[in-house]
């Protein structure tokens, strides 16, 4: 089998050229979990705090999934000559599944049926490509694109139906379920640490889980949605925007702490900025 998935690779890079370096390299972003948290991000600070919350939780339960599958399977990634470099570098050694397929898969699943009939093809063609992406780059085999695709939509359809239940929840820690929550996607966080060993990842999530609860036990502030939201937006993705590109070039030891920034200032500091004060 790996015979034949090395044979496909070679097909595909045999397409390789300027423009489709190009095109691809930048395509494969669309499944990066910070891509994705930039997305969920700006959802906040639209005043959609909830809904932002359980779309980081399907973020962080795909994650933590691929990472488990990925420890467990540990199948070495393909090696090609002229392999064009990808992420920066910062590949994790395993293939199985492709965390960019799963990633962008759950929002795939989790969406598909809320979306407007007319751009319900938008998300299905932005899969395809991600993961064809994968293959064009040489970083996957075919069967792990596939695997990923799977999984990703799985977590999605699984979890967008679990959201209804948790719709009514009021989030405060004074809560003793809001305390097992939380204690959970700490969990979940760590985990994803350790099996994925995406610290700055983390130390996103962490973030924004901290701020994001922190929020509702503030008392003086009237946390309401803005009605508008393109200010609020803009200052969540310019912040966020910056200090992720602080960190990525930043000494790996600080690139924890500025993600940890990122989140905090997405779920915290700029929902305190744009609300009115009791």
């Amino acid at each position: 089998m790996e015979t034949i998935e090395y044979g496909i690779l070679q097909t595909v890079s045999g397409l390789h050229q300027p423009f489709l370096n190009a095109f691809f390299s930048a395509i494969t972003f669309l499944g990066d979990p910070l891509f994705w948290f930039l997305v969920i991000a700006g959802i906040h600070a639209s005043g959609k705090r909830r809904e932002a919350f359980f779309y980081l939780n399907a973020l962080m339960v795909s994650l933590t999934l691929t990472g488990l599958v990925k420890f467990l399977v540990a199948r070495p990634r393909p090696v090609l000559p002229g392999t064009i470099p990808a992420d920066n570098g910062m590949l994790d050694p395993y293939s199985f599944p492709s965390g960019h397929a799963s990633t962008i898969s759950t929002f795939w699943g989790y969406w598909k049926n809320r979306m407007q009939a007319s751009l319900k093809w938008l998300l299905p063609v932005a899969v395809l490509l991600v993961g064809f992406s994968r293959l064009y780059l040489g970083v996957h085999f075919p069967t792990d694109v596939i695997a990923g695709i799977l999984l990703g939509l799985g977590v999605g359809m699984v979890l967008s139906r679990q959201e209804k239940f948790f719709a009514t929840h009021s989030f405060k820690l004074s809560h003793a379920a809001d305390k097992v929550l939380l204690t959970a996607c700490a969990l979940a966080g760590m985990l994803g640490l350790l099996l994925l060993k995406q610290f700055p990842v983390v130390g996103a999530f962490i973030g924004f889980y901290a701020g994001f609860f922190a929020l509702h036990e503030i008392h003086w502030i009237n946390v309401q949605s803005p009605e508008k939201p393109l200010g609020p937006v803009l200052a969540c993705l310019l912040g966020a925007g910056l200090l992720l590109g602080f960190a990525a070039l930043a000494p790996s030891a600080s690139r924890f702490g500025l993600h940890v920034l990122a989140g905090l200032w997405v779920s915290l500091v700029v929902p305190i900025i744009f609300s009115r004060r009791n």
